[in-house]
């Protein structure tokens, strides 16, 4: 036997002399064994895993005629399936320009997706993010509203609770006053504490 082999053989026989060298190798080698298919097992999910991420892709790419229709789920909704762009003020309190009737002949002739209304609410942000939009104009509204009651500023808390009755999660709307501050849109005047820029 190797010397280390043989060293490890008289300290496990010293701590316990029942200690067999050839049940502790048998008992090493199913244990490896074990690993060893614990480790083709996982190989074996990130490669079923990453077939099915190709699959997908594959039938992403195939033209609609070609593709057969998918069964829809009934449960999955976007943004768009839970207003309806055609009636009359469907988003309250998100502006004017949310609710104006979009030109039907644009003027570079090129015509518009639907979601082109939520992109229009910030027009000199630089944002094609329409939850961002959305956000952004909650976050107005709310220090809009502040300052509509007589106060002079809108604290955090205030913002928070007005985005939060909208259903806007606190990230949406930390992210939302980020932009707002970058783009020079919002100020704030002091810890925490928010007003508009001037017009």
């Amino acid at each position: 036997m190797p010397a280390e082999v043989r060293q490890l053989a008289d300290a496990m026989l010293g701590v316990n002399p029942q200690w067999n060298v050839h049940d502790w190798l048998v008992e090493q080698a199913n244990l490896s064994m074990d690993l060893l298919a614990l480790d083709l097992l996982r190989e074996k999910v990130m490669i079923d895993q990453r077939l099915q991420r190709l699959d997908d892709l594959g039938r992403r790419l195939e033209s609609d005629e070609k593709s057969e229709p998918l069964d829809e789920d009934p449960n999955q909704r976007n943004l768009f399936d839970c207003f309806d762009l055609n009636e009359e003020h469907a988003l309250r309190g998100l502006g004017e320009r949310a609710t104006e009737p979009v030109n039907s002949t644009p003027l570079n002739g090129e015509e518009h997706h639907p979601s082109n209304i939520f992109l229009d609410l910030l027009p000199n942000a630089n944002t094609d993010d329409p939850l961002l939009a959305i956000a952004c104009q909650s976050v107005i509204i709310s220090i809009e509203l502040e300052v509509a009651k007589g106060e002079p500023l809108a604290t955090l808390q205030a913002i928070f609770a007005h985005t939060r009755a909208s259903n806007i999660d606190d990230s949406e709307t930390d992210e939302a006053l980020d932009h707002l501050l970058t783009t020079g849109m919002v100020i704030e005047v002091d810890d925490d504490c928010f007003i508009l820029l001037p017009p």
